[in-house]
């Protein structure tokens, strides 16, 4: 699974930005240790992508003013 694309998603949908929040993350997390590798490039990449569709929206608002 994506997570940069889900975290994009998420955004669009108006979901909230943490991780926790999301229920496709918390499946990929299940059975995986705190601070395991894994689980922080998973919240890092859903969180990178929710900025980066915040940023984009952003931005084609100034774009439009």
């Amino acid at each position: 699974m994506n997570f940069i694309e889900l975290g994009k998603a998420a955004q669009a949908n108006d979901e909230l930005r943490a991780p926790a929040a999301n229920a496709h993350v918390m499946e990929a997390l299940a059975g995986l240790k705190v601070g395991d590798p894994k689980a922080m490039q998973i919240m890092t990449d859903f969180t990178k992508g929710y900025d980066m569709a915040t940023e984009a929206e952003c931005a084609a608002i100034l774009a439009a003013a």
